[in-house]
């Protein structure tokens, strides 16, 4: 795939089921992307990992 190309599909927003039949993301991923993600919002791919970097480096208490 071209960097152009990649880009342009990195910048496409997908929904809450779209994402989680990615084949990008691993099946744990998947899991938390289900828990995190709202079904009337769209995401990139992007914000999607941010959302998944973000919860695996919180602290726990």
């Amino acid at each position: 795939m071209s960097e152009l190309a990649r880009n342009a599909s990195e910048d496409a927003a997908y929904g809450k089921a779209q994402l989680l039949t990615a084949r990008r993301f691993t099946p744990q991923q998947k899991d938390l992307l289900s828990a995190l993600l709202e079904e009337d919002k769209t995401y990139t791919v992007k914000q999607a990992e941010q959302l998944i970097r973000t919860f695996m480096q919180r602290k726990v208490s």
